[in-house]
């Protein structure tokens, strides 16, 4: 029911290589405040949270403040929130790379807990949230594919770029 990989608060200096994150309650990856994280050669999926009887935010990856994050060559699927989302406390993020990556959602092949077989679920491929003042939070895409992303929620789109980011 809980999150999969947990950095927490000073969590620095961090490499995941080659790894499946999956069937998590809550968020896939959660980084807290965390400098200097990367991610690479890893598929993250079925990051999918039932709350109040119906479907609710977890992401593939997400942070309050990450910096210095890079994601690459990593495939991120099946989740009821974002594949990325910084920073749901609108806290300060930056110097986030994400590459050669591929973010998508598409119908369930198989029921999951209680999320139906053959239904969609998930929001954006990246969300930001930002403080409402200050330096700017940089995002860089290179060489990614994003897909699937419509008909969940109203406001849904493959980049939900929004506030005060560099994209």
């Amino acid at each position: 029911s809980g999150r999969t990989v947990r950095l927490r608060d000073n969590a620095n200096h961090v490499e995941l290589h080659d790894l499946e994150i999956r069937n998590s309650g809550n968020n896939c990856v959660d980084l807290g405040v965390a400098d200097d994280v990367l991610i690479e050669q890893s598929a993250i999926h079925h990051c999918l949270r039932w709350s109040g009887g119906g479907p609710s935010d977890a992401h593939g990856i997400t942070g309050d403040a990450p910096t210095n994050l890079t994601v690459r060559d990593t495939e991120i699927s099946f989740f009821s929130g974002d594949a990325f989302q910084f920073s749901p406390s609108r806290q300060f993020w930056d110097k986030v790379l994400i590459e050669r990556t591929r973010m998508w959602i598409a119908p369930l092949p198989e029921d999951a807990g209680d999320f139906k077989k053959g239904e969609v679920y998930g929001e954006n491929a990246f969300d930001s949230k930002t403080p409402k003042s200050g330096a700017r939070p940089r995002v860089t895409f290179r060489d990614v594919v994003a897909h699937g992303f419509r008909g969940f929620i109203g406001n849904q789109s493959a980049f939900n770029v929004k506030e005060n980011v560099d994209f």
